[in-house]
């Protein structure tokens, strides 16, 4: 039976889902590959909002979809028994302006990262988010920032736990310096904890509430982790996240549900 395949690796496609389903990117292409259906028509559901063309190179049939206007539709292979469906979302880029504060409390609680990087992190943001989702993360601005206070050598979110002293609430601390002219806060920082044990590394960095606390060392690369946090920003969550998927540890693929999430 005929059936549309992912052709390039994290470009939009849920194998998952039901129909298959590709994201396309306003005026922009998205290919796919159709298997056991050389001799069907292709045709699209409604060519004002995606058009579609074939071709055949190295026993491989490639469907191009041209995104035309927001919108879904679906791509037909065949008729009957022998029919191949993909849903397809055209959709129009989301920018989040995003402001970077580099901590630095003049004493243990300063993070290693320059504004020399940044540009090289957005970068690495991006090529996970643009192709999947159409999502672009923008530099709003990126500055050190001077704490007053000890912040000493872990960054807490702590103020949902009982019996912790306020001096301890590092995260209400640090945030409250966000720009708020902003989309998207993030905060660097040495070391970073979120949950019940908060002298336990397990967390390189958490999001809420429009701002985001990311170590130096998070154990994988960084503009994954980031990644992952901005889809948080956007309201992906982990439940139920397939292994690979970016809202899984060491994954970068997003499914259908987490980017009609983050660009409705």
């Amino acid at each position: 039976m005929a059936s549309f395949q992912e052709l390039t690796t994290n470009n939009g496609f849920d194998s998952l889902a039901t129909p298959r389903w590709q994201m396309v990117p306003f005026g922009a292409r998205r290919a796919v590959r159709l298997v056991d259906g050389d001799r069907l028509a292709v045709t699209s559901s409604n060519t004002r909002i995606a058009t579609v063309t074939t071709a055949k190179a190295r026993n491989i049939r490639s469907v191009t979809i041209q995104g035309v206007r927001q919108g879904t539709c679906q791509i037909v292979a065949g008729t009957g028994a022998t029919r191949a469906v993909l849903d397809v979302a055209v959709k129009r880029r989301v920018t989040v302006r995003t402001a970077f504060h580099y901590v630095d409390d003049g004493r243990v609680q300063r993070t290693a990262r320059r504004i020399a990087n940044l540009n090289a992190l957005i970068a690495a943001v991006n090529g996970v988010m643009l192709p999947q989702a159409n999502v672009q993360m923008t530099r709003h601005s990126a500055a050190a920032l001077r704490m007053r206070q000890n912040l000493r050598r872990v960054v807490r979110f702590s103020s949902h736990l009982p019996g912790v002293r306020a001096r301890q609430h590092e995260w209400d601390d640090v945030t409250d310096n966000a720009d708020t002219t902003a989309d998207f806060n993030v905060f660097f920082v040495v070391e970073y904890e979120q949950d019940d044990t908060p002298l336990r590394d397990n967390a390189q960095a958490g999001t809420l509430g429009g701002n985001c606390i990311m170590e130096d060392n998070v154990g994988e690369p960084d503009g994954e982790t980031l990644a992952h946090e901005l889809a948080h920003h956007l309201g992906a969550d982990d439940k139920n996240a397939p292994a690979g998927d970016l809202m899984t540890p060491a994954g970068r693929k997003l499914r259908k549900a987490e980017i009609n999430t983050m660009n409705p």
